[in-house]
């Protein structure tokens, strides 16, 4: 592949990739979770691997990948920070859909508190 066919093919997927984010965000939005991407918002998580930026005190930091094929998940959520909040993996496959993986821990903690908010 000559070098000015592969700088286009990166930028297609940059900006493919790019519109994902923007797609995640209006989707939390539509929830009402107050969030933006962190290119704009935070260039600090933006260098620590985190795409959506919470403005709110939503713990989760989300990393958004778009793939021609399911990805292993456990390099992306590795590489994001170990703090307090949910390290979420969003991938988007071509032809097959969109998934969300996480460490197992924290999938249970979430189970805990959704099943015991539910009974108050």
């Amino acid at each position: 592949m000559k070098r000015k066919e592969r700088i286009r093919v990166n930028k297609r997927n940059r900006v493919k990739g790019h519109e994902f984010e923007r797609k995640i965000v209006r989707e939390l939005r539509g929830m009402g979770i107050d969030c933006g991407t962190s290119r704009k918002y935070n260039r600090a998580l933006d260098d620590a691997k985190v795409d959506i930026y919470m403005m709110d005190d939503t713990p989760l930091n989300i990393q958004c990948k778009n793939n021609l094929s399911f990805k292993n998940p456990v390099p992306i959520l590795a590489s994001m920070p170990d703090d307090n909040k949910y390290n979420l993996a969003f991938q988007k496959v071509k032809n097959s859909g969109e998934y969300v993986t996480m460490w197992k821990d924290d999938f249970y903690d979430l189970l805990f508190y959704f099943l015991h908010a539910r009974r108050y």
